[in-house]
């Protein structure tokens, strides 16, 4: 918390935090050019900041939890991420404010400048293309017309950059290698969500994908099938699978995984709970399949939080 300030103090113009001594907040990295952070709270938060710069710089960021939202007053831009979405975009100044707000906060960010980010200058997607031509030229930029869901990969990844075990040169090799997987991952992302065929939902189904949404998240410690969330919902079962599919970028139990996932992380690092309770409490009854599942999810075991 306290070098997380320092940092904030040192580069930005002004600070409001509410309720201080619940926000854990952490700068990763913040070496030539790159600078990796995260912020987090269990308890409701408000936190905005001024900020003022004139360097061209590429922003990945995610929202987990809460809503966040940033306002440019010199071109009187904003852009608001929902829970689980993020976004990868480019801006050659910025001078305006952020803030994330909500019941639960969960955030992270990484922030290059053109010494880091000319090695994703890559035009091989025709987003990239697109994308890489406005930032040739200074122009605001973003890699997909509006905010993208969070896909279990980049919870993955986005983890395994929060837990990094290594030191020295070999910490800064694993924090580039992942930005770069990651910055892949959302531009893949990107060019599948522009090639898919215009949106054909109506109004109404969406709302009702939207409950569907809410459903799976009220009850994704219960046994869930397509079923329930149909009865729920009003949808039809092609209806479901695909307009979820189509609106947030992931599978109904794609979704679901990754939440009873992120859940289990939470408990092993903020609780005392040991794995095999953790699996328990997922519904799982062997905690074996619970630590295979939480392995392909993350890339490590559970163990290793609690080490």
């Amino acid at each position: 918390m306290e070098a997380y300030l320092d940092f904030l103090q040192a580069n930005l113009t002004n600070l409001f935090i509410e309720n201080p001594n619940d926000l854990n907040a952490d700068v990763h990295l913040s070496l030539g050019g790159l600078e990796i952070f995260s912020v987090s709270s269990q308890r409701h938060q408000w936190l905005s900041v001024s900020d003022c710069y004139e360097e061209p710089t590429l922003t990945m960021y995610f929202s987990f939890e809460g809503i966040c939202t940033g306002e440019d007053k010199r071109n009187a831009s904003l852009t608001t991420l929902q829970t689980n979405q993020h976004i990868l975009s480019f801006s050659p100044y910025f001078e305006g404010n952020y803030s994330i707000r909500g019941q639960r906060i969960n955030s992270f960010g990484v922030s290059m400048t053109a010494p880091f980010f000319r090695r994703f200058m890559l035009d091989d997607l025709n987003c990239l293309e697109r994308f890489w031509n406005k930032v040739s030229r200074n122009e605001e930029a973003d890699i997909a017309p509006q905010p993208l869901p969070i896909t279990p990969q980049q919870a993955a990844i986005v983890s395994e950059l929060k837990h990094c075990v290594y030191r020295g040169q070999m910490r800064q090799l694993f924090y580039e290698s992942k930005i770069a997987e990651l910055f892949l991952s959302q531009a893949q992302q990107a060019e599948s969500m522009t090639s898919l065929k215009k949106s054909t939902l109506s109004t109404r189904e969406k709302e009702q994908l939207y409950m569907a949404r809410e459903y799976v998240e009220s009850n994704m410690l219960h046994p869930i099938s397509l079923r329930n969330i149909c009865q729920a919902t009003g949808l039809n079962d092609f209806k479901l699978k695909k307009g979820f599919k189509t609106l947030f970028g992931v599978t109904v139990f794609e979704y679901l995984s990754d939440l009873r996932m992120r859940h289990a992380h939470k408990l092993l690092t903020d609780t005392s709970s040991p794995v095999f309770e953790v699996a328990y409490s997922l519904g799982y009854s062997e905690p074996y399949n619970f630590t295979k599942a939480f392995k392909r999810h993350f890339g490590y075991l559970p163990s290793k939080l609690k080490a």
